[in-house]
C-alpha cells in the first residue's frame, strides 16, 4: 500500500484540479474557450481564428480569462476552507 502521505497528497490534488474544473466551468463559454486554447499551445492568431476574436483582442480577453478564473477559483477555496473550519467546529463541541 501506498504510504498515508502518498494518498492525502493524491486527494489533495485531485481536489485542486476538481475546483479549477469547477472555476473553468463557471466561466463565460468565450472566456473558458480563450484559455483552453491558449492552453493547448495554440498562438494567437490561432486562437483568433478559432474563437472569432480579432487578433489583437485576443490577449485582453486572455487577461481577463485568467483573472476570473483565479479569482473563481479563489472563492471556491474560500468556501471549501470555512466548511472544513466550521466542520471542525462542529467535531469539536
Amino acid at each position: 500500500p501506498a504510504p498515508l502521505s502518498d494518498v492525502v497528497e493524491d486527494l489533495e490534488h485531485e481536489e485542486q484540479q476538481n475546483e479549477v474544473r469547477l472555476a473553468l466551468a463557471s466561466l463565460s463559454p468565450r472566456d473558458r474557450e480563450v484559455l483552453l486554447l491558449w492552453d493547448a499551445g495554440l498562438a494567437y492568431p490561432e486562437i483568433a481564428a478559432q474563437s472569432g476574436l480579432a487578433v489583437g483582442a485576443v490577449g485582453t480577453t486572455l487577461a481577463r480569462a485568467r483573472k476570473r478564473l483565479v479569482m473563481a477559483h479563489d472563492r471556491m477555496e474560500s468556501e471549501r476552507e470555512s466548511r472544513g473550519d466550521q466542520q471542525r467546529a462542529a467535531a469539536s463541541s
